[in-house]
């Protein structure tokens, strides 16, 4: 299963948070798919806007603290690497020219 989706209806893009069994919390993984999604939705000109949510009863619980409390002595180098994977995503979503529109279902 992967961790994100990336789906195209017409020129709307749709990335799907797909980690519903841990509430969409995330992990490297996650964050490094939702990086390579926001290059590429932005990218491509013929998305025209771009949705962003979440698998399941929740849209995202945050980082993933079974990741954060497993990482012993380097947690601080695993939350450091995951926050600036994140705030490259998300810079990129924001700075993209098309409209980005946020489905949160549940808490976020």
């Amino acid at each position: 299963m992967s961790v994100l989706l990336l789906e195209r209806e017409g020129a709307v893009a749709k990335i799907t948070l797909n980690r519903p069994d841990a509430a969409n919390a995330f992990d490297m993984a996650l964050g490094r798919a939702l990086l390579d999604a926001a290059i590429e939705v932005d990218a491509d000109a013929s998305v025209r806007a771009v949705v962003l949510t979440g698998a399941g009863k929740m849209f995202c619980a945050g980082g993933d603290i079974g990741v954060m409390s497993s990482s012993g002595d380097k947690v601080g180098a695993v939350i450091g690497e995951l926050a600036s994977t994140l705030h490259l995503a998300m810079s990129r979503l924001g700075r993209m020219n098309k409209p980005l529109v946020n489905l949160i279902n549940g808490a976020a």
